[in-house]
């Protein structure tokens, strides 16, 4: 296996993300790496947090916003003792989010990305696609899928 010094992990924000974070922070600690926090702000979305305020909230807010947000998720997600010993930066980038996880990986040198999966089936993920399987066929590098806790104890 290649070395592994710069570790991309994808947040969506949801709880769902919260083992990827500790497994990719983990990983980063061991392998002594950099993390890379990445969360994509769907540009829908972003046009909605904008008109959602009033007066308007200007973009550069939104993000600092979330950059906020993704730090806070951070936090509750690793332990101190962790957090302490690894280098991270924390990117917040608009587009469409399995595209620009690829996009970031590359542009960044990661040479592994972690993400959380919300463990859909059927119908659901029919309708509503698997950002982490689109990433899985497309990433430049290695892909390691984390599933949610609960559904890792139903299976």
């Amino acid at each position: 296996m290649q070395e592994v010094k710069r570790i991309l992990v994808a947040t969506d924000l949801s709880p769902a993300s919260e083992p990827a974070l500790r497994s990719a922070a983990a990983l980063a600690i061991r392998m002594d790496a950099a993390l890379l926090l990445l969360h994509v702000l769907p540009e829908r979305e972003l046009e909605e947090l904008g008109r959602s305020h009033q007066p308007r909230h200007p973009v550069d807010l939104i993000y600092s916003d979330l950059e906020v947000s993704v730090r806070e998720q951070y936090r509750r997600a690793v332990p101190d003792e962790v957090r302490r010993f690894l280098h991270t930066e924390v990117l917040v980038v608009p587009g469409v989010p399995a595209e620009e996880i690829g996009r970031t990986a590359t542009l960044k040198g990661a040479d592994l990305i972690v993400t959380g999966t919300h463990g859909r089936t059927g119908l659901r993920r029919v309708l509503m696609g698997s950002v982490a399987e689109q990433v899985l066929r497309s990433a430049s590098c290695p892909v390691l899928t984390v599933r949610p806790l609960e559904l890792r104890e139903a299976a």
